[in-house]
Protein backbone atom coordinates (compact mmCIF):
# COMPACT_ATOMS: atom_id res chain seq x y z
CA UNK A 1 0.00 0.00 0.00
CA UNK A 2 1.20 3.49 -0.85
CA UNK A 3 1.45 6.23 1.77
CA UNK A 4 -0.44 9.41 0.91
CA UNK A 5 -0.15 12.51 3.08
CA UNK A 6 -3.15 14.86 2.95
CA UNK A 7 -2.14 18.36 4.01
CA UNK A 8 -5.14 19.87 5.77
CA UNK A 9 -6.11 22.58 8.25
CA UNK A 10 -8.38 23.06 11.26
CA UNK A 11 -9.45 26.51 10.02
CA UNK A 12 -13.16 26.27 9.20
CA UNK A 13 -14.94 23.05 8.21
CA UNK A 14 -14.01 22.62 4.55
CA UNK A 15 -10.48 21.26 4.84
CA UNK A 16 -11.34 18.59 7.42
CA UNK A 17 -14.48 17.58 5.52
CA UNK A 18 -12.48 17.15 2.29
CA UNK A 19 -9.86 15.15 4.19
CA UNK A 20 -12.56 12.82 5.55
CA UNK A 21 -13.91 12.37 2.02
CA UNK A 22 -10.46 11.45 0.73
CA UNK A 23 -10.10 8.91 3.52
CA UNK A 24 -13.45 7.44 2.44
CA UNK A 25 -12.35 7.22 -1.20
CA UNK A 26 -8.74 6.07 -0.81
CA UNK A 27 -8.42 4.50 2.63
CA UNK A 28 -9.12 0.92 1.55
CA UNK A 29 -6.25 0.85 -0.95
CA UNK A 30 -3.71 3.27 0.50
CA UNK A 31 -2.35 4.49 3.82
CA UNK A 32 -3.84 7.95 4.29
CA UNK A 33 -2.16 10.25 6.79
CA UNK A 34 -3.86 13.60 7.45
CA UNK A 35 -1.39 16.30 8.47
CA UNK A 36 -2.32 19.70 9.89
CA UNK A 37 0.40 21.39 7.91
CA UNK A 38 0.26 24.83 9.56
CA UNK A 39 0.55 23.30 13.04
CA UNK A 40 3.06 20.62 12.06
CA UNK A 41 5.53 21.39 9.28
CA UNK A 42 5.02 25.16 9.34
CA UNK A 43 4.44 25.82 13.04
CA UNK A 44 7.60 27.94 13.28
CA UNK A 45 6.02 30.45 10.87
CA UNK A 46 2.94 31.03 13.06
CA UNK A 47 3.51 34.53 14.45
CA UNK A 48 0.34 34.39 16.57
CA UNK A 49 1.49 31.18 18.21
CA UNK A 50 4.83 32.76 19.03
CA UNK A 51 3.34 36.04 20.28
CA UNK A 52 0.90 34.20 22.58
CA UNK A 53 3.60 31.80 23.83
CA UNK A 54 1.83 28.80 22.35
CA UNK A 55 -1.64 29.55 23.73
CA UNK A 56 -3.21 30.37 20.35
CA UNK A 57 -2.55 29.54 16.72
CA UNK A 58 -3.47 31.48 13.59
CA UNK A 59 -6.17 28.86 12.96
CA UNK A 60 -7.61 29.48 16.44
CA UNK A 61 -7.90 33.19 15.63
CA UNK A 62 -9.45 32.43 12.25
CA UNK A 63 -12.11 30.22 13.85
CA UNK A 64 -12.79 32.83 16.53
CA UNK A 65 -13.40 35.42 13.81
CA UNK A 66 -15.71 32.96 12.04
CA UNK A 67 -17.79 32.44 15.18
CA UNK A 68 -18.17 36.19 15.51
CA UNK A 69 -18.96 36.55 11.77
CA UNK A 70 -16.16 39.13 11.59
CA UNK A 71 -15.73 38.47 7.90
CA UNK A 72 -14.16 41.84 7.14
CA UNK A 73 -11.44 41.10 9.70
CA UNK A 74 -10.95 37.61 8.24
CA UNK A 75 -10.47 39.08 4.78
CA UNK A 76 -7.78 41.42 6.14
CA UNK A 77 -6.25 38.62 8.23
CA UNK A 78 -5.97 36.33 5.22
CA UNK A 79 -4.65 39.10 2.97
CA UNK A 80 -1.87 39.74 5.49
CA UNK A 81 -1.22 35.99 5.72
CA UNK A 82 -1.01 35.75 1.96
CA UNK A 83 1.66 38.47 1.83
CA UNK A 84 3.55 36.83 4.69
CA UNK A 85 3.58 33.41 3.03
CA UNK A 86 4.60 34.96 -0.27
CA UNK A 87 7.64 36.59 1.34
CA UNK A 88 8.48 33.40 3.23
CA UNK A 89 8.17 31.10 0.21
CA UNK A 90 11.77 29.88 0.20
CA UNK A 91 11.62 29.11 3.92
CA UNK A 92 8.27 27.34 3.49
CA UNK A 93 9.75 25.24 0.69
CA UNK A 94 12.67 24.19 2.87
CA UNK A 95 10.41 23.37 5.83
CA UNK A 96 8.17 21.27 3.59
CA UNK A 97 11.17 19.45 2.12
CA UNK A 98 12.39 18.61 5.64
CA UNK A 99 8.91 17.42 6.64
CA UNK A 100 8.41 15.27 3.54
CA UNK A 101 11.87 13.75 3.77
CA UNK A 102 11.04 12.67 7.30
CA UNK A 103 7.60 11.30 6.39
CA UNK A 104 8.63 9.64 3.10
CA UNK A 105 5.20 9.70 1.41
CA UNK A 106 4.53 8.24 -2.02
CA UNK A 107 2.14 11.14 -2.79
CA UNK A 108 1.03 14.46 -1.34
CA UNK A 109 -2.51 15.82 -1.62
CA UNK A 110 -3.14 19.41 -0.54
CA UNK A 111 -6.58 20.70 0.46
CA UNK A 112 -5.17 23.93 1.92
CA UNK A 113 -4.57 27.37 0.35
CA UNK A 114 -1.61 29.80 0.32
CA UNK A 115 1.30 27.32 0.38
CA UNK A 116 0.82 25.36 -2.86
CA UNK A 117 3.44 27.27 -4.84
CA UNK A 118 6.08 26.35 -2.25
CA UNK A 119 4.64 22.85 -1.96
CA UNK A 120 4.96 22.38 -5.71
CA UNK A 121 8.64 23.40 -5.49
CA UNK A 122 9.21 20.95 -2.63
CA UNK A 123 7.47 17.96 -4.21
CA UNK A 124 9.16 18.54 -7.56
CA UNK A 125 12.60 18.61 -5.91
CA UNK A 126 11.78 15.34 -4.11
CA UNK A 127 10.03 13.79 -7.15
CA UNK A 128 6.81 13.17 -5.17
CA UNK A 129 3.46 13.35 -7.04
CA UNK A 130 1.28 16.29 -5.95
CA UNK A 131 -2.46 16.79 -6.27
CA UNK A 132 -4.07 20.07 -5.19
CA UNK A 133 -7.79 19.86 -4.43
CA UNK A 134 -9.32 23.26 -3.61
CA UNK A 135 -12.12 23.33 -1.06
CA UNK A 136 -13.57 26.55 -2.53
CA UNK A 137 -15.19 27.20 -5.90
CA UNK A 138 -13.11 30.38 -6.04
CA UNK A 139 -9.68 28.80 -5.73
CA UNK A 140 -7.43 31.81 -6.26
CA UNK A 141 -5.84 31.31 -2.85
CA UNK A 142 -5.06 27.68 -3.79
CA UNK A 143 -3.05 28.62 -6.90
CA UNK A 144 -1.15 31.42 -5.20
CA UNK A 145 2.52 31.09 -6.07
CA UNK A 146 1.85 28.69 -8.96
CA UNK A 147 2.84 30.00 -12.40
CA UNK A 148 3.35 27.91 -15.56
CA UNK A 149 4.04 24.68 -13.62
CA UNK A 150 6.11 22.18 -15.62
CA UNK A 151 6.20 19.33 -13.10
CA UNK A 152 4.77 16.28 -14.85
CA UNK A 153 3.55 14.67 -11.61
CA UNK A 154 1.35 17.63 -10.65
CA UNK A 155 -2.42 17.73 -11.04
CA UNK A 156 -4.93 20.44 -10.10
CA UNK A 157 -8.55 19.42 -9.51
CA UNK A 158 -11.60 21.55 -10.26
CA UNK A 159 -15.04 20.77 -8.83
CA UNK A 160 -17.08 21.58 -11.95
CA UNK A 161 -16.51 22.32 -15.62
CA UNK A 162 -17.64 25.92 -15.26
CA UNK A 163 -16.13 28.94 -17.00
CA UNK A 164 -16.41 31.17 -13.93
CA UNK A 165 -14.57 28.64 -11.77
CA UNK A 166 -11.88 28.18 -14.42
CA UNK A 167 -11.33 31.94 -14.51
CA UNK A 168 -10.21 31.87 -10.86
CA UNK A 169 -7.11 29.82 -11.75
CA UNK A 170 -6.36 31.52 -15.07
CA UNK A 171 -3.39 33.53 -13.79
CA UNK A 172 -1.61 30.36 -12.68
CA UNK A 173 -1.34 29.28 -16.35
CA UNK A 174 -1.71 25.60 -15.51
CA UNK A 175 -1.53 23.36 -18.58
CA UNK A 176 -4.84 21.77 -19.59
CA UNK A 177 -3.34 18.30 -19.22
CA UNK A 178 -2.65 19.06 -15.55
CA UNK A 179 -6.20 20.22 -14.78
CA UNK A 180 -8.77 17.58 -13.86
CA UNK A 181 -12.50 18.20 -13.42
CA UNK A 182 -12.82 15.75 -10.56
CA UNK A 183 -16.02 16.79 -8.84
CA UNK A 184 -16.10 18.14 -5.30
CA UNK A 185 -14.74 15.90 -2.49
CA UNK A 186 -17.81 15.17 -0.40
CA UNK A 187 -18.16 12.13 1.84
CA UNK A 188 -19.09 8.80 0.28
CA UNK A 189 -22.51 8.62 1.99
CA UNK A 190 -23.72 11.49 -0.22
CA UNK A 191 -23.55 9.11 -3.18
CA UNK A 192 -25.54 6.34 -1.49
CA UNK A 193 -29.16 5.64 -2.54
CA UNK A 194 -31.63 6.96 0.05
CA UNK A 195 -34.95 5.60 1.23
CA UNK A 196 -36.60 9.00 1.57
CA UNK A 197 -39.94 7.56 2.72
CA UNK A 198 -38.28 5.72 5.60
CA UNK A 199 -36.20 8.79 6.50
CA UNK A 200 -39.29 11.01 6.56
CA UNK A 201 -41.07 8.48 8.75
CA UNK A 202 -38.16 8.41 11.20
CA UNK A 203 -38.54 12.17 11.71
CA UNK A 204 -42.36 12.05 11.78
CA UNK A 205 -42.74 14.07 8.57
CA UNK A 206 -45.84 13.47 6.39
CA UNK A 207 -45.15 12.70 2.74
CA UNK A 208 -46.76 15.88 1.43
CA UNK A 209 -45.15 18.35 3.89
CA UNK A 210 -42.23 20.40 2.54
CA UNK A 211 -39.04 20.19 4.60
CA UNK A 212 -36.73 23.11 5.30
CA UNK A 213 -33.26 22.12 6.48
CA UNK A 214 -31.53 24.85 8.47
CA UNK A 215 -27.82 24.20 8.76
CA UNK A 216 -25.63 27.14 9.69
CA UNK A 217 -22.65 25.08 10.84
CA UNK A 218 -21.02 24.72 14.23
CA UNK A 219 -19.41 28.14 13.99
CA UNK A 220 -22.62 29.89 12.94
CA UNK A 221 -25.15 28.10 15.12
CA UNK A 222 -25.80 31.17 17.28
CA UNK A 223 -27.69 32.68 14.31
CA UNK A 224 -30.26 29.88 14.29
CA UNK A 225 -32.73 31.62 16.64
CA UNK A 226 -33.29 34.74 14.46
CA UNK A 227 -33.68 32.47 11.41
CA UNK A 228 -36.34 30.34 13.15
CA UNK A 229 -38.09 33.49 14.34
CA UNK A 230 -38.51 34.52 10.70
CA UNK A 231 -39.29 31.05 9.33
CA UNK A 232 -42.31 30.72 11.63
CA UNK A 233 -43.94 33.48 9.55
CA UNK A 234 -44.25 31.12 6.57
CA UNK A 235 -47.92 30.49 5.82
CA UNK A 236 -47.35 27.10 4.15
CA UNK A 237 -47.36 23.89 6.21
CA UNK A 238 -43.66 23.05 6.61
CA UNK A 239 -41.43 20.87 8.77
CA UNK A 240 -38.20 22.46 10.02
CA UNK A 241 -35.13 20.29 10.47
CA UNK A 242 -32.80 22.44 12.57
CA UNK A 243 -29.19 21.30 12.94
CA UNK A 244 -27.50 22.60 16.07
CA UNK A 245 -24.41 20.41 15.88
CA UNK A 246 -22.69 20.27 19.24
CA UNK A 247 -24.34 23.50 20.45
CA UNK A 248 -26.78 21.74 22.79
CA UNK A 249 -27.20 24.96 24.79
CA UNK A 250 -29.41 26.22 21.96
CA UNK A 251 -32.16 23.68 22.65
CA UNK A 252 -33.66 25.78 25.42
CA UNK A 253 -33.84 28.94 23.31
CA UNK A 254 -35.37 27.04 20.38
CA UNK A 255 -37.92 25.30 22.64
CA UNK A 256 -39.16 28.71 23.80
CA UNK A 257 -40.06 29.76 20.25
CA UNK A 258 -43.82 29.37 19.80
CA UNK A 259 -44.58 27.98 16.35
CA UNK A 260 -47.96 28.13 14.59
CA UNK A 261 -49.88 24.87 14.25
CA UNK A 262 -48.97 24.38 10.58
CA UNK A 263 -45.20 24.41 11.30
CA UNK A 264 -43.38 21.60 13.08
CA UNK A 265 -39.75 21.50 14.12
CA UNK A 266 -37.20 18.76 14.80
CA UNK A 267 -33.93 19.74 16.47
CA UNK A 268 -31.03 17.62 15.24
CA UNK A 269 -27.85 17.26 17.29
CA UNK A 270 -24.43 16.56 15.78
CA UNK A 271 -24.66 13.88 13.11
CA UNK A 272 -22.39 12.30 10.52
CA UNK A 273 -25.43 11.67 8.33
CA UNK A 274 -26.12 15.13 6.97
CA UNK A 275 -26.69 13.44 3.61
CA UNK A 276 -29.82 11.77 5.03
CA UNK A 277 -31.21 15.14 6.11
CA UNK A 278 -30.49 16.65 2.71
CA UNK A 279 -32.14 13.71 0.97
CA UNK A 280 -35.54 14.64 2.44
CA UNK A 281 -35.13 18.44 2.33
CA UNK A 282 -36.99 20.62 -0.14
CA UNK A 283 -34.99 23.71 0.78
CA UNK A 284 -31.58 24.14 2.38
CA UNK A 285 -30.80 27.31 4.31
CA UNK A 286 -27.09 27.38 5.02
CA UNK A 287 -23.95 29.43 5.39
CA UNK A 288 -22.09 30.10 2.16
CA UNK A 289 -19.15 27.75 2.72
CA UNK A 290 -18.25 25.75 -0.37
CA UNK A 291 -18.65 22.35 1.32
CA UNK A 292 -22.26 23.05 2.35
CA UNK A 293 -23.05 24.55 -1.06
CA UNK A 294 -21.56 21.60 -2.96
CA UNK A 295 -23.25 19.04 -0.72
CA UNK A 296 -26.53 20.77 -1.53
CA UNK A 297 -25.67 20.78 -5.24
CA UNK A 298 -24.98 17.05 -5.29
CA UNK A 299 -28.20 16.33 -3.37
CA UNK A 300 -30.25 18.53 -5.71
CA UNK A 301 -31.66 20.93 -3.11
CA UNK A 302 -32.60 24.57 -3.78
CA UNK A 303 -30.66 26.83 -1.44
CA UNK A 304 -30.80 30.09 0.46
CA UNK A 305 -27.31 31.23 1.44
CA UNK A 306 -26.79 33.34 4.53
CA UNK A 307 -25.61 36.79 3.50
CA UNK A 308 -26.93 38.67 6.52
CA UNK A 309 -23.50 39.85 7.69
CA UNK A 310 -22.13 43.22 6.66
CA UNK A 311 -19.51 41.47 4.52
CA UNK A 312 -18.84 38.08 2.92
CA UNK A 313 -15.61 36.12 2.83
CA UNK A 314 -14.01 37.04 -0.48
CA UNK A 315 -13.51 33.41 -1.52
CA UNK A 316 -17.18 32.65 -0.80
CA UNK A 317 -18.63 35.45 -2.94
CA UNK A 318 -18.47 33.20 -5.99
CA UNK A 319 -20.71 30.66 -4.22
CA UNK A 320 -23.51 33.23 -4.09
CA UNK A 321 -23.21 34.19 -7.75
CA UNK A 322 -22.75 30.54 -8.76
CA UNK A 323 -26.11 29.37 -7.35
CA UNK A 324 -27.85 32.35 -8.92
CA UNK A 325 -26.16 31.70 -12.28
CA UNK A 326 -27.41 28.11 -12.29
CA UNK A 327 -30.86 29.02 -10.86
CA UNK A 328 -30.25 26.90 -7.78
CA UNK A 329 -31.20 29.51 -5.23
CA UNK A 330 -30.35 32.95 -3.94
CA UNK A 331 -28.89 34.92 -1.04
CA UNK A 332 -30.62 36.13 2.12
CA UNK A 333 -29.32 39.63 2.84
CA UNK A 334 -31.82 40.54 5.59
CA UNK A 335 -33.46 38.32 8.19
CA UNK A 336 -36.80 39.93 7.38
CA UNK A 337 -36.68 38.46 3.85
CA UNK A 338 -36.28 34.83 4.91
CA UNK A 339 -39.96 33.83 5.02
CA UNK A 340 -40.74 35.45 1.67
CA UNK A 341 -37.75 33.92 -0.13
CA UNK A 342 -38.34 30.47 1.37
CA UNK A 343 -42.01 30.57 0.37
CA UNK A 344 -41.11 31.61 -3.17
CA UNK A 345 -38.69 28.70 -3.61
CA UNK A 346 -41.03 26.11 -2.07
CA UNK A 347 -44.01 27.18 -4.18
CA UNK A 348 -41.85 27.33 -7.31
CA UNK A 349 -40.64 23.80 -6.66
CA UNK A 350 -44.21 22.56 -6.19
CA UNK A 351 -45.15 24.10 -9.54
CA UNK A 352 -42.28 22.31 -11.29
CA UNK A 353 -40.71 25.66 -12.14
CA UNK A 354 -37.16 25.89 -13.61
CA UNK A 355 -35.53 25.77 -10.17
CA UNK A 356 -36.62 22.13 -9.83
CA UNK A 357 -34.66 21.20 -12.97
CA UNK A 358 -31.70 23.51 -12.45
CA UNK A 359 -29.23 20.86 -11.30
CA UNK A 360 -28.62 19.49 -14.77
CA UNK A 361 -25.01 20.67 -15.16
CA UNK A 362 -22.51 17.84 -14.88
CA UNK A 363 -21.36 16.84 -11.41
CA UNK A 364 -18.58 14.29 -11.61
CA UNK A 365 -18.38 11.51 -9.04
CA UNK A 366 -15.29 12.55 -7.06
CA UNK A 367 -14.89 9.03 -5.69
CA UNK A 368 -14.16 7.62 -9.15
CA UNK A 369 -12.32 10.62 -10.62
CA UNK A 370 -9.95 11.16 -7.70
CA UNK A 371 -9.16 7.46 -7.34
CA UNK A 372 -8.32 7.43 -11.05
CA UNK A 373 -6.05 10.49 -10.77
CA UNK A 374 -4.29 9.12 -7.70
CA UNK A 375 -3.65 5.71 -9.25
CA UNK A 376 -2.42 7.13 -12.55
CA UNK A 377 0.08 9.43 -10.82
CA UNK A 378 1.32 6.70 -8.49
CA UNK A 379 1.96 4.52 -11.58
CA UNK A 380 3.75 7.38 -13.42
Amino acid sequence: MKKIIVLTSSGGRGHISATQALQDYLGSDHIIKPAFVFNDALKSLDLINRCTFGRLTAEDVYNKFLRGKWFGLINLFCHAGSLYFRLARKRITNLLIDYLQEEQPDMVISVVPLINGALLDATEQLNIPLIVIPTDLDSRTFVEGINYPSYKKFRYCLPFDDTTIKTTIKNAQICNSQVIVSGFPIRADFFEPKDTAALRQSYGIPTDTPVILLMLGGLGSADIVPFITQLKKIELPVHLLVCIGKSEHLRGALARIVLPEHINMTIVSFTNRVSDLMAIADLLITKSGSVSVCEGLYMGIPMLLDGTSSSILRWEKLNHSFIRKHHIGTTVHKHGDIAQLATKILTSKQKDAPIKNSFSFEKNDARKELVSVVNSLLAF
